[in-house]
């Protein structure tokens, strides 16, 4: 208490009259699977699946997106139905979201998609909880969310992977995950 205050028992209430949000969040600012840009941080660092596990390299690479510039520098470039997946600790919250921005080149066939999924048991199984995808080239950044409320536990693990008609020619880029 500050100086000069009493407290007297049961005669004080706290509240607290505004929301708190935490975020474990990626912006991918530098060449690494490892940054923590949030003010809660993630549990490890990005995995790659089906893929050579080389940051630079492969079917999923953070590298420059030539075609969007300010603010996209670096992004996260997934092609083919390689995936990257990254935990997080959401234990002891109510609600979760995961919000990202995208990219989509190249895109040429109607089932050619970004699949984002969860996991609440440690990666034994996943749902997916959404997807991106269409036969269309973005010129610039979208937004995308998708509830993850549902798979709220000590080590969530979110899934990017690509769906089964993807070739590596077949681009979505990935930015500011949280």
């Amino acid at each position: 208490l500050p100086f000069g205050m009493t407290y007297v028992a049961g005669s004080a209430t706290v509240w607290r009259p505004f929301p708190h949000t935490n975020q474990v969040r990626d912006l991918f600012s530098y060449k690494v699977y490892t940054n923590q840009d949030g003010n809660v941080d993630w549990l490890g660092a990005w995995t790659e699946v089906g893929d050579d596990g080389v940051v630079t390299n492969g079917n999923i690479q953070l590298t420059v997106d030539n075609a969007v510039f300010p603010g996209h520098a670096f992004a996260l470039r997934t092609a083919g139905t390689s995936a990257v997946l990254r935990a997080a600790n959401l234990a002891g919250y109510t609600n979760a979201t995961v919000q990202f921005e995208y990219r989509r080149t190249g895109l040429d066939a109607a089932g050619d998609a970004l699949l984002v999924s969860a996991s609440s048991n440690n990666g034994a199984s996943f749902t997916q909880i959404g997807q991106v995808g269409g036969l269309t080239n973005d010129g610039d950044y979208a937004q995308a969310a998708f509830n993850l409320t549902p798979y709220i536990a000590t080590n969530t693990i979110l899934r990017f992977s690509g769906s089964a008609t993807r070739d590596t020619n077949d681009y979505i880029w990935l930015d500011d995950v949280r």
